[in-house]
């Protein structure tokens, strides 16, 4: 949860639809590493026949984004509802291992 004000200040560019990040040309540079680098474990798993062929490096950036963003949006109210502490290292390893474990199940075939 290093990046908890990186998570916020894109909630808030999306309730205003994406109106600054529109203008900032460089922005769109910035999320072809991660992905390429999805593509080339993805790429491997499709050779090695362990990944279904619909598995695409931008739906397991989404889902793994997803969970992440999550996790700090609703860090509070489920930490309060559920009398958990979201922020202790022990919990973020298990988060860790979780979205790591969801997504290998929904990837494999």
């Amino acid at each position: 949860m290093e990046n908890v004000d990186f998570v916020r200040l894109v909630a808030i560019e999306n309730i205003h639809r994406g109106e600054s990040i529109r203008k900032i040309k460089a922005v769109q540079e910035m999320g072809r590493p991660a992905v390429a680098l999805l593509e080339e474990i993805i790429g491997r798993g499709h050779r090695e026949k362990v990944f279904r062929e619909d598995v695409t490096a931008l739906d397991t950036h989404l889902l793994i984004s997803s969970y992440c963003v999550f996790q700090i949006a609703n860090q509070h109210t489920f930490s309060h509802l559920f009398d958990a502490d979201f922020a202790s290292p022990e919990r973020r390893s298990q988060m860790r291992s979780l979205i790591g474990d969801a997504v290998l199940a929904w990837a494999r075939l």
